[in-house]
């Protein structure tokens, strides 16, 4: 038993369970608040799937809080979370990922990607010039090809997908 995980008194620690739907819930919500200006399938699409998210994510509150209620459990984290080296690697990379969808309206698709995988290698230790700029570029030269050219997603533009597009 893991100092944490389950007290004496009985109750398990399910603060870690509730990461994972809280994220999704908060997902689902953005993803319906963003959806409205895009073609009719994909709203019709978007909100089908966050329907389904938001009532799978409400099951499972509604079944955690009874659980809690009865105190069988408590909303302690225990030991779930990995050490702390691991904890804060995962809220580096949350932050990270949080300025990538920040930034991603004036930077564009192309540029933030770029930045975004350049930021999440440095920040797992990759040193290697080579690597910071080659699988950065790979991935966002990739992405423009796949999203923008070939399937002409809506993404946002900026400065690179103006440049590209004035060549082209």
């Amino acid at each position: 038993m893991k100092a944490g995980d389950k007290p004496e008194r009985g109750k398990a620690s399910i603060g870690a369970e509730l990461i994972i739907p809280v994220a999704g819930l908060l997902f689902a919500v953005y993803y319906l608040t963003s959806i409205w200006n895009i073609r009719w399938e994909a709203q019709v699409n978007g909100l089908f799937h966050s329907t389904i998210l938001l009532i799978l994510v409400a099951a499972f509150l509604i079944k955690t809080f009874g659980r809690l209620a009865r105190g069988e459990v408590d909303l302690r984290l225990g030991s779930k979370l990995g050490t702390p080296r691991l904890l804060w690697q995962r809220l580096g990379l949350i932050v990270i990922t949080s300025v990538f969808v920040l930034a991603l309206p004036w930077l564009g698709f192309t540029l933030s990607t770029f930045l975004f995988m350049v930021a999440t290698l440095a920040f797992f230790g990759i040193r290697s010039p080579m690597k910071l700029a080659g699988i950065p570029l790979c991935v966002a030269a990739g992405g423009y090809v796949l999203f923008i050219l070939a399937l002409n997603a809506r993404f946002p533009h900026g400065p690179i997908e103006d440049l590209l597009a004035a060549i082209f």
